[in-house]
């Protein structure tokens, strides 16, 4: 999970395949307070969680290579606006 990675070195893949940048900023690397640090987890989890709900909703079985490769593209771009769920684990 990270935002930079766009510029990495991708791995070797055997075969036909495609390849999107989904960049999310890591977690990880947020500071400030407890709240801030769960806050920065949560925004991470509910932009994957969207991006992977949307990606598994596209039709697969219909769609040209060309079209799921802008699908990719599109839902690596989108997100921004992901609703940020409560924490189970915040305080009462």
């Amino acid at each position: 999970v990270c935002g930079n990675a766009a510029s990495e070195t991708c791995p070797v893949w055997p075969g036909i395949y495609l390849r999107a940048h989904w960049g999310i900023d890591d977690p990880a690397a947020a500071t400030g307070s407890e709240a801030d640090i769960r806050a920065a987890f949560m925004k991470a989890y509910a932009l994957l969680a969207e991006r992977i709900l949307t990606f598994l909703s596209l039709s697969f079985e219909t769609m040209e290579r060309s079209e799921l490769q802008q699908c990719l593209d599109e839902i690596g771009r989108a997100g921004a606006a992901a609703t940020i769920p409560e924490s189970p684990l915040q305080n009462p």
